[in-house]
């Protein structure tokens, strides 16, 4: 009997190690957000600029939208960031006159993807 109860506590002390070992290989830890970029018309914005960032500068994300509107950031830990999406606006011609903006702000959660979407106006803001 005293042999039963060792291999018993044998058993579960191997069986309570390997899950503490190997449960924690799959966790992710990343933060995903991911942006969605649309005109006031409800169109998807391609090729929209994405900035995503912290306000006090230590975290920092340059994207592009593709042609869904849709830009992918994956960040190390949880933060509030801001999110700004711009698009060049041109005239007849095809010269830059100025930026569309949008804005938005995004909390990241560990191991998750959250989304932001972002209205990008159709006011023009000059370059100068």
């Amino acid at each position: 009997m005293n042999t039963r109860l060792r291999l018993f506590a044998s058993i579960l002390l191997i069986s309570t190690l390997a899950n503490a070992l190997f449960s924690s290989c799959d966790k992710d830890t990343h933060c995903y957000v991911e942006v969605q970029a649309v005109y006031e018309n409800g169109e998807p914005a391609t090729a929209a600029n994405i900035l995503i960032n912290q306000s006090r500068g230590t975290i920092e994300f340059h994207g592009v939208t593709d042609n869904s509107g849709t830009c992918l950031a994956t960040f190390n830990a949880p933060a509030i960031l801001s999110v700004n999406a711009s698009v060049n606006a041109t005239d007849p011609t095809g010269n830059v006159i100025g930026q569309r903006t949008g804005q938005g702000t995004v909390r990241t959660i560990e191991g998750e993807t959250v989304s932001c979407r972002v209205v990008i106006s159709n006011q023009i803001q000059p370059l100068f």
